[in-house]
């Protein structure tokens, strides 16, 4: 087993159109750099040792069957994000072309939502050792976690499965191919800080006949948004090199939570307990705000969750001394909702997701 990890590490993403088969990311025009936090590679061979019939106790030769390769991404949560490339590709909606806004001013609005299966692949490449490329051909995306914590920068954080790992000249990308990537200005979305005039936390009863406002705010400490996709590798015969695994195929049922934490316990704001006991349904809804666009839209990053069921363990709760302050945590499961909730039309699963910012790209394609 070989792990690679690198920190504070620039990455080469874009979108591949076959599985094992590397994009050429000087090639397409949706590929970018994503500034990332760490990316963790794990390659492992799994062998065969012949029979120890006459040869003294002592092993003359392995040899190597299925190689099984994960990837771990962390990244910002930032506004103009190359982060969406892999978040989108998750969804698996290839829908997320940007719509200008605004004529002459180069605000463009994305929006995606989650599908029953993703085969959207990514190509992912990135250097170590100033100069020693590491790629990966297509890398489908088994789990995503969002989170942010209050008056702070968030993180997402993606799990997924690569068909192999490839270094240097047996890369697809070179060095001096990923010095010619660019990466859009980096700007850092802060949940509830510096003008937040705009960034809210919205629920509500799913029940309600009328889309989330300003009424339905609710402050909170934090948030984490997880979602997994139960993947099976497959390694089969087919005329070629075997031990690399064919497209993942999911085999069970998406599951996704969302997880968020109260500033302190009160009933009139929001009765947690009573929400759990009674299984009511809610809506959910998250929106960051930050700079505007030249003279057009400002950056946006929102998130809508349309149904949501209370989890099946009570929140915490008790009764706090003088000196103590309980803040609670809340968790929901996500829900695919078999009717649109009040304000989020065409959202027919777990999460639709919709950002405004500088980008000209289809995050779900390699245009």
């Amino acid at each position: 087993m070989a792990t690679i990890t690198a920190n504070e590490v620039d990455v080469g993403i874009g979108v591949c159109s076959t599985w094992d088969t590397a994009a050429d990311l000087t090639a397409i025009s949706g590929a970018r750099l994503i500034h990332a936090n760490q990316i963790s590679v794990t390659a492992t061979d799994e062998q065969f040792q012949p029979r120890s019939i006459g040869w003294g106790n002592q092993i003359t030769t392995v040899e190597k069957t299925i190689n099984q390769t994960q990837v771990t991404l962390v990244c910002d949560i930032s506004y103009n994000g190359s982060w969406q490339i892999p978040f989108v590709s998750f969804l698996g909606d290839a829908t997320a072309s940007g719509v200008v806004q605004t004529s002459g001013q180069s605000d463009y609005q994305h929006t995606a939502s989650m599908q029953d299966s993703s085969t959207i692949y990514n190509t992912i490449s990135f250097k170590t050792e100033s100069d020693t490329v590491v790629e990966l051909p297509s890398v489908v995306w088994t789990s995503v976690t969002i989170e942010s914590p209050s008056a702070n920068v968030g993180t997402v954080t993606f799990q997924g499965v690569a068909s192999r790992l490839e270094i240097d000249e047996n890369a697809t990308n070179s060095a001096a191919d990923l010095d010619t990537l660019s990466y859009p200005t980096y700007h850092a979305a802060v949940l509830g800080g510096g003008d937040c005039a705009n960034h809210y936390f919205r629920i509500d009863e799913r029940s309600t006949v009328s889309a989330l406002s300003s009424a339905d705010d609710l402050e909170i400490l934090n948030f984490q948004i997880n979602m997994t996709r139960p993947l099976q590798n497959r390694f089969v015969l087919r005329g070629c090199d075997t031990r690399y695994t064919q497209a993942p195929k999911q085999l069970g049922l998406t599951q996704g939570q969302l997880v968020f934490q109260l500033s302190e316990i009160n009933k009139a704001d929001f009765d947690s307990i009573k929400k759990w006991y009674d299984a009511t349904s809610a809506m959910v809804e998250i929106q960051m705000v930050g700079d505007q666009i030249n003279s057009g839209e400002y950056e946006t990053f929102k998130f809508q969750l349309p149904s949501l069921l209370p989890a099946a363990t009570a929140p915490d709760m008790g009764v706090p001394s003088n000196n103590t302050l309980l803040q609670p945590i809340v968790t929901y499961q996500m829900l695919k909702p078999s009717a649109a909730s009040a304000g989020m039309a065409g959202i027919l699963s777990y999460i639709g997701y919709t950002s405004i910012d500088d980008q000209d790209v289809n995050y779900g394609t390699n245009s």
